[in-house]
């Protein structure tokens, strides 16, 4: 009773490390996404990677380390869509147009100034 009672625990311990490996592993994927979006929006603007750094507020190591390890900075997404007018939503999930005009941005369950329910 005893090794059969172990063996399914080390089967569980599997597989749930397995899932998990695999949830890191799609997340990963979204955050690369995100980054490789930020760039796209760098490389349209013609800027470098310093300068695109000091436009969005955030200091250039800090980008660097953003493109090199896939893992943006929420920083870095808020001030583009600040300074260049990048929709947020478009970085996160590529969903949108890339650009907005200033104030077009809103919450999405919050009605739009001056609209009528």
């Amino acid at each position: 009773m005893g090794i059969i009672w172990r063996r399914t625990a080390r089967l569980r311990r599997r597989q749930v490390h397995r899932k998990r490996r695999a949830v890191v592993r799609r997340w990963d994927q979204i955050l690369g996404r995100m980054v490789e979006r930020l760039e796209q929006a760098r490389q349209a603007e013609g800027l470098s990677q310093r300068r695109f750094a000091a436009r969005l507020g955030v200091p250039a190591p800090t980008y660097h380390r953003m493109v090199a390890t896939g893992r943006p900075n929420v920083e870095a997404i808020y001030g583009a869509a600040l300074a260049f007018g990048i929709n947020p939503r478009w970085v996160l999930d590529g969903s949108g147009s890339q650009k907005i005009r200033v104030g077009e941005w809103y919450e999405p369950d919050q009605p739009k100034e001056g609209a009528t329910p």
